[in-house]
């Protein structure tokens, strides 16, 4: 029984750790092989199903994920833990909200807050834990709802929540996410203190993915300042190098769009060419055909200035068909315009 436990605690970990590097397929089928090893107990079968729905969330399975955050409720009243069963609800409100449904979201997110702290025992760390996690959601729901005062303050409290229960990856999450927030509505300073936060606790974690983002968090915020484009340049670039570490290519390609722009902006199209054209190989790599036409419509005219104009011209050719095979009529507009 103690062999079979600790394999079923390497599944999950395994699940959790695939979903942090947004491996959404993977993570997927990791969790439903612990959900296979977790039969019998309810409060594991809990867990397996919860991480299924935000992974299904992730995969644009909307109907799917909230199936499962339906069972995973089932299966933590089952096993007595009514404050988990209420941290569906709110996972559940936060994926209406983000679907468009905010104020209905937001209503059933503040709900499960009030229903966790009536329960909520200061003594017990799941309690507390449930009912942070439960404000972050209604959190972010507050930032969608235009009401970033209420937003910053439910972090917050949050935040104090997960460091009461001592989950400093919480904390560390709780702050990311707050600085990603605060950056969408303009507040780039309060906005760079929470990321700076962020990424020094996710070094001591060694949590390497969680911190990759948080440079590209902080590179976003610098880059707007044009007397900060080298600190920007400098984020975007350590970014690039961690996720490129953990064979990431979703999240390089990423990077080195952001480094190729800032690169741009610094007037250095020879490195603006190369970062770009490495974009596009991370991004075909992960299947971004969005993505990789994106960063196509940067590098044509790049190439153009340095006088590489059938490359240029190719290059945008090959942007205005992806764009125009996706939809998107403004970009392959743009691709036009600009040959």
């Amino acid at each position: 029984m103690d062999e079979e436990r600790a394999a079923l605690t390497d599944l999950m970990a395994r699940a959790d750790e695939l979903e942090d590097q947004w491996r959404w397929e993977e993570s997927l089928a990791a969790w439903e092989a612990a959900r296979a090893a977790a039969e019998g107990d309810e409060r594991a079968l809990g867990d397996c199903e919860a991480g299924r729905g935000r992974v299904l969330f992730a995969l644009d399975r909307h109907d799917e994920a909230d199936a499962a955050e339906d069972v995973a409720r089932r299966h933590y009243l089952d096993a007595g833990h009514p404050a988990l069963a209420l941290v569906c609800e709110a996972n559940q409100a936060w994926q209406r909200g983000i679907s468009g449904e905010v104020q209905v979201g937001l209503d059933q997110a503040l709900a499960a807050v009030e229903g966790i702290s009536a329960l909520t025992d200061a003594d017990d760390d799941e309690l507390v834990l449930a009912d942070g996690r439960a404000r972050q959601a209604a959190a972010r729901l507050l930032f969608a709802a235009d009401r970033p005062d209420e937003g910053t303050a439910a972090y917050l409290a949050a935040r104090d929540r997960y460091a009461d229960a001592g989950d400093a990856r919480r904390v560390a999450r709780c702050d990311a996410s707050l600085a990603a927030d605060l950056l969408a509505v303009g507040r780039n300073e309060d906005a760079e203190g929470r990321a700076e936060a962020a990424l020094a606790a996710f070094s001591l974690l060694d949590a390497a993915a969680d911190a990759g983002r948080m440079e590209l968090v902080l590179g976003q915020i610098r880059v707007q300042d044009p007397e900060r484009l080298g600190e920007a340049l400098e984020s975007f670039v350590a970014a690039k190098d961690r996720f490129a570490d953990l064979d990431l290519p979703a999240f390089t390609a990423e990077a080195l769009h952001l480094e190729g722009l800032t690169l741009t902006a610094l007037g250095r199209d020879d490195d603006a060419v190369d970062a770009f054209e490495a974009a596009v190989e991370a991004g075909e790599a992960a299947g971004l055909d969005a993505g990789v036409a994106a960063t196509r419509l940067e590098l044509g005219p790049a190439l153009a200035r340095l006088g590489h104009d059938e490359e240029a011209t190719r290059c945008l050719d090959a942007a205005r068909e992806q764009m125009t095979a996706a939809g998107d009529g403004v970009g392959a507009a743009r691709a036009s315009y600009a040959l």
